[in-house]
């Protein structure tokens, strides 16, 4: 091996190194650029430590405005946990698109049951975020989130709850 093989080696090793901490799953240099500072910057008050995660829903256009869906999902890792049992959330994220700059709207708390089959999870149809929430006979739908030419709505019932329309 001569002395260009050995810097050549090093150089490699060194940005394989670089790479794995950059990219390290769950770290907390990943929550303060994209998404995580889209959130900051319009006052999320969930968890936005490691064990936070967003994953992107759906797109929907309604009264001439553009709105993106993500999930939030945050379960609290014995690490981290601040008392005696891990605590944990999910919301569906409301951003809109304004002037080619995504902004952070609000959130609704939901509650995931089995939303591990792909069956299970909420889709769109339309101007509507439909959840796989079961329906009771003579109740009013609790299952839909209906965004009008105003918005999203500031208070939905979803299974049951009431659901707010919060940071």
């Amino acid at each position: 091996m001569g002395l260009d093989s050995i810097k050549w080696c090093r150089a490699l090793c060194l940005a394989a190194l670089t790479a794995g901490l950059l990219s390290a799953p769950g770290s907390g240099r990943e929550h303060k650029a994209g998404i995580w500072k889209v959130l900051r910057d319009g006052d999320f008050s969930g968890a936005m430590n490691e064990d936070a995660h967003v994953s992107p829903f759906g797109d929907m256009d309604v009264g001439g405005h553009h709105y993106r869906l993500m999930f939030f999902e945050w379960a609290e890792s014995p690490r981290n946990m601040k008392g005696s049992f891990p605590h944990g959330q999910s919301r569906l994220l409301v951003f809109e698109t304004c002037k080619k700059k995504l902004v952070y709207v609000g959130s609704y708390i939901y509650f995931d049951d089995d939303y591990q089959r792909s069956d299970a999870r909420p889709h769109i149809e339309g101007n509507v975020v439909v959840f796989p929430y079961k329906l009771k006979e003579g109740d009013e739908p609790t299952n839909r989130l209906v965004f009008g030419e105003m918005g999203p709505p500031p208070r939905v019932v979803l299974d049951g709850e009431i659901c707010d329309f919060f940071k």
